[in-house]
């Protein structure tokens, strides 16, 4: 009598290439490719120290510095390595992350007038915000059936 091996419950997930996906993708990569910063890309520099600028004029220790720095492009080139992306200019991704705030806030049940009073801005253009927002959450959760 044959019996079937099922996978225990506490089993890795694994993905296409076998790589245990419950695991931080760090784990995955050699040490060498860590450490040696000459195997990558000119770009790839430039990122890295951009990010660890940026967390150093944060107050973040140097230790967590270097983590977070590598965890950050090394999540960044498992997800999106080999494609090109494109990164809006500064003012654009200000303007996103304002309104994406303002939404929340205003879903926190903040009123109407606070958030008019918060960022300066007409209610008109809250109600707009808000309405726009609501537009792109909905397209994320439900996305269109048909093209038009």
């Amino acid at each position: 009598m044959t019996t079937l091996n099922h996978p225990q419950a506490s089993s890795p997930e694994l993905d296409l290439f076998g790589l245990d996906m419950t695991q931080p993708i760090s784990q995955h990569l050699d040490d060498d490719v860590m450490v040696d910063r000459r195997k990558w890309p000119k770009d790839l520099i430039e990122m890295a120290d951009f990010i660890h600028a940026e967390l150093n004029a944060s107050g973040i220790t140097s230790e967590e510095k270097h983590l977070l720095t590598e965890k950050v492009l090394i999540a960044l080139c498992f997800r999106s390595g080999g494609r090109g992306f494109y990164l809006p200019k500064a003012d654009a991704v200000k303007t996103s992350l304002l309104h994406k705030r303002i939404h929340d806030e205003w879903a926190a049940n903040v009123q109407i007038s606070t958030l008019i009073r918060q960022y300066d801005l007409s209610e008109q253009a809250i109600y707009s915000i808000i309405k726009e927002q609501r537009r792109l959450h909905q397209q994320k959760i439900q996305p269109c059936l048909f093209k038009s």
